[in-house]
């Protein structure tokens, strides 16, 4: 299967194993769920949106969970983090992960995006290399000067190998 359908399936406070492989897919996590993966070196999230119909579907997933789309055609991030889609939210109670995966290839959307109103989500463990986005190639929280708050309270990113991405406006 793929990682977004274990997110699919998964239920507030789940934690989700993804054994060893490469996913060629850019997850939308919507859920405070747990997402393991089997260690930077066994489990890579080939992010580059291609083909046109696989990054279809993902913005069209992206309009069905937020009613909008903060991205324009060609963008998709490694790793899309929604934290204000009803019913589901993301709070200290449920504390949310991003561990043990390596992120390479996101073409402008950079390897993991922060939306808003993301409580409680540690990123950690991961090999985040050759990524590009707007705002940040690695990893961006929120989006200065796009009207989307960076509401995204005990975020933790640590024991990331983050090196050899490119940020237009950010880094």
């Amino acid at each position: 299967g793929t990682i977004q359908s274990a997110i699919d399936a998964a239920s507030t406070g789940d934690l989700i194993i993804v054994n060893p492989g490469v996913y060629s897919e850019n997850p939308i996590l919507y859920k405070a769920v747990k997402l393991q993966g089997s260690g930077e070196g066994a489990t890579k999230i080939f992010a580059n949106p291609s083909p046109a119909e696989r990054l279809a579907a993902w913005h069209s997933k992206i309009l069905s969970l937020l009613g909008n789309d903060p991205f324009v055609a060609n963008e998709a991030p490694g790793i899309m983090v929604l934290g204000n889609v009803p019913p589901y939210q993301f709070t200290a109670a449920h504390p949310s992960l991003i561990d043990g995966f390596h992120i390479l290839g996101a073409i402008m959307g950079g390897a993991i995006y922060v939306n808003t109103d993301v409580d409680s989500l540690t990123i950690s463990n991961n090999r985040i290399m050759g990524n590009q986005g707007n705002f940040a190639g690695g990893i961006a929280a929120g989006a200065v000067g796009t009207g989307v708050p960076n509401n995204n309270p005990n975020l933790t990113i640590a024991y990331n190998r983050i090196l050899k991405n490119g940020g237009i406006q950010g880094s």
